[in-house]
């Protein structure tokens, strides 16, 4: 006789394969919507000074294939979007310079990768601390961690048995004494 799975352990591998194959073809969408939307406005407008020949202000656009790197370098694309939509880029000598249209599809496209970046990436929470535990707390865990009488064979004294009444008592003890 052949036994059945559980029927409610058979949907978790389907759901998790079909994550997996969603996020497969999230992906390549959002490298396209980088070549798609900002590469044509960078080799338009951008590349000519900020190319890595050029390099000018210490930025080359060139080495932004595609979004891979947009959650580490948000500060640049950032940068970016201010210094063209302020006017100051492309310099006002340029013959060529972003319609209105073009440089709010630049802005929207940048925001929606950084936007996708940042929603995908795990960013260190730092460093945590613990928290100090008050006196009802420590009396709380040390009686339920020392739960039974027990002569240990090194010191020979015995432990503190956690029942009831020892509880109530010392938490009694530590209400008058507050």
């Amino acid at each position: 006789m052949q036994l059945s799975a559980p029927r409610a352990a058979w949907p978790t591998p389907i759901i998790v394969m079909l994550g997996a194959v969603v996020s497969a073809c999230l992906a390549p969408l959002a490298a396209q919507d980088f070549q798609k939307d900002i590469v044509p406005f960078l080799n338009k407008y951008c590349y000519e000074c900020h190319d890595a020949e050029l390099e000018k202000g210490h930025l080359n656009l060139e080495g932004f294939k595609d979004d891979t790197r947009f959650f580490r370098d948000q500060r640049v694309w950032r940068e970016v979007v201010n210094q063209v939509t302020s006017g100051e880029m492309p310099p006002a000598k340029k013959k060529v310079r972003p319609t209105a249209a073009e440089i709010e599809g630049l802005q929207t496209a940048v925001h929606k990768l950084l936007a996708r970046a940042i929603s995908k990436a795990k960013p260190d929470p730092g460093e945590i601390t613990m928290r100090r535990l008050n006196r009802l707390e420590l009396i709380t865990r040390f009686v339920t961690s020392a739960s039974s009488t027990v002569i240990s064979p090194l010191t020979s004294r015995p432990t503190i048995r956690a029942t009831a009444s020892t509880t109530s008592v010392m938490c009694s003890r530590s209400r008058r004494s507050t």
